[in-house]
């Protein structure tokens, strides 16, 4: 289950709004230079900013797991050389890029996804649906968010955990080994859940 928060700050504080600015001396000095130029250019307007990043990535940039080590200047290497990796790199960088335009941004990690078991009718979230996006301060919006990843275009994925984890669907037999193999991992999660909830969770409450 997942519940909205029923109130919502229509305020930054000043403290919040520091914390959600503050980036360290001395790093990324490209991007710093970027966001200057674009908040110089919007004047004001803080969603023009944010919209005009995520156009620039649709545009130019690329999602595969298969990224080099970061060095000093991570950000600029990132927005500027490489243009390619995942969901921390996206996220990361977008809230360096918002922060340094004065737009208050903050990362936001959890989880996107799931797979639905077909024996038992619920839902298995595992480590690799594991997400990391953003949240940006706009006037009168308060946090709204932004998952930058998700402006990639499809053509320019290459490379994700599912496609390191698949099998080879088509085998010279012509049978399915995908799909199998799928419908096994689910039979075995089924009946690992049933005998947990059975004899590991029986207490005395429920005896």
């Amino acid at each position: 289950q997942s519940s909205t928060s029923p109130v919502f700050a229509d305020a930054l504080s000043p403290g919040g709004r520091r914390m959600n600015l503050q980036l360290p001396d001395g790093f990324n000095p490209r991007t710093l230079a970027l966001a200057r130029q674009w908040r110089s250019e919007a004047g004001t307007d803080d969603a023009a900013i944010v919209q005009r990043s995520l156009d620039w990535i649709h545009r130019e940039f690329a999602y595969t797991l298969s990224t080099p080590l970061p060095g000093r200047h991570s950000v600029d290497e990132f927005l500027f050389d490489q243009k390619q990796g995942f969901c921390q790199h996206f996220s990361s960088s977008f809230v360096v890029l918002m922060r340094g335009a004065g737009i208050p941004a903050r990362v936001v990690t959890g989880y996107a996804g799931g797979v639905r078991n077909r024996f038992g009718d619920y839902w298995v979230v595992r480590r690799l649906d594991a997400h990391a996006w953003a949240e940006v301060w706009l006037p009168e919006r308060g946090w709204v968010r932004v998952d930058p990843t998700a402006a990639v275009a499809p053509e320019r994925i290459y490379d994700t955990l599912e496609d390191r984890l698949a099998l080879d669907g088509a085998a010279a037999d012509g049978l399915d080994l995908a799909g199998r193999w799928d419908s096994i991992v689910q039979f075995g999660d089924w009946m690992r859940r049933g005998w947990n909830t059975a004899f590991l969770s029986f207490d005395a409450q429920r005896q």
